[in-house]
């Protein structure tokens, strides 16, 4: 999933919500070099995943679906959450805190 989400959320951050041949601010050739990076990262990452048989063709596929869907899910919130932490002296505080919160929440098991 997140193979999916991570360069694909940078990317549309960075660029905005244009495609990569409708930007104005950036170069073509830049944005669709960029946009070709992600993709080769997503598919590298997903590939690896199959050859390394540690998942099946349906859980890298499903994993993508997912991953597109928590982009757009993502993208609605992004905007808002970056004004509150600007806006917030302690938001970036507040927000490692959570996660460091969460990581007590959903301990990893020794194996």
């Amino acid at each position: 999933i997140n193979a999916t989400t991570l360069p694909f959320f940078v990317l549309r951050f960075i660029y905005g919500h244009s495609s990569p041949l409708q930007s104005p601010d950036f170069g073509k050739l830049h944005m669709a070099i960029a946009y070709a990076v992600g993709i080769f990262w997503t598919l590298s990452i997903s590939f690896s995943r199959l050859y390394l048989a540690v998942h099946t063709p349906a859980d890298v596929q499903g994993g993508m679906m997912l991953g597109g869907l928590k982009l757009q899910l993502w993208m609605v919130f992004a905007e808002p959450v970056e004004l509150w932490i600007l806006a917030h002296p302690n938001g970036a505080s507040l927000i490692l805190l959570s996660f460091a919160l969460s990581l007590l929440l959903f301990p990893r098991v020794n194996v």
